[in-house]
């Protein structure tokens, strides 16, 4: 039942995004520092905009991540008394 609700709303937004490309053909003028001038359509221009914002919280979310990590690793060492850049987790044979 999950994976039908999310093919469907995968479906909606894939038809959304085709009909707002179809509507939205302009050329839109972009101006850059240095003198640097794109013309791209709307269209590319919003999904260029979107890419960006998926890659910059995919970053922030694995340094988050990575902070958290380490946080957690410092808490069990302080815990179990191990020395500083030993594994505090047993390894079975």
């Amino acid at each position: 039942m999950k994976k039908l609700f999310f093919a469907l709303v995968f479906l909606a937004v894939f038809v959304f995004g085709l009909t707002f490309a179809a509507r939205n053909p302009q050329v839109v003028g972009i101006e850059y520092y240095f003198g640097i001038d794109v013309e791209l359509p709307l269209t590319l221009l919003l999904l260029g905009s979107l890419v960006c914002g998926v890659v910059i919280g995919f970053v922030a979310s694995l340094a988050s991540g990575y902070r958290r990590r380490r946080r957690r690793q410092r808490a069990e060492r302080a815990a179990t008394g191990a020395a500083p850049g030993t594994s505090v987790v047993p390894r079975s044979s």
